[in-house]
């Protein structure tokens, strides 16, 4: 159960990543 909810949290965070990608670049 908790693996399956990992996966799902690491899939989000990895395409909000690509997302705010430019963002975090500037804010750098």
């Amino acid at each position: 159960m908790t693996k399956q909810i990992i996966e799902k949290l690491n899939a989000t965070i990895e395409a909000k990543n690509i997302n705010d990608g430019v963002c975090f670049t500037i804010t750098i």
